[in-house]
């Protein structure tokens, strides 16, 4: 699914897609330097790559396993 998602991104993703991408890169690196996990900045990172993906499907599937896993 994560390969998938990430193919579909990079066929479509708008440049606007493409910064909340870099974004959510940033505040995961921010957020690990503070002694965080990250892991805030890793669901939007992977909810981003899916949305400029441009697939509900996707979405609707991200969705669900990160609800699984919070």
């Amino acid at each position: 699914m994560k390969s998938e998602g990430a193919a579909l991104a990079a066929e479509r993703a708008s440049e606007d897609d493409i910064q909340k991408i870099g974004k959510a890169v940033d505040d995961m690196e921010e957020d690990v330097k503070k002694g965080g996990l990250g892991d805030e900045g890793d669901y939007v990172f992977h909810y981003n790559i899916n949305q400029a993906a441009h697939n509900c499907i996707l979405l609707q599937m991200i969705d669900a396993i990160m609800e699984t896993v919070k």
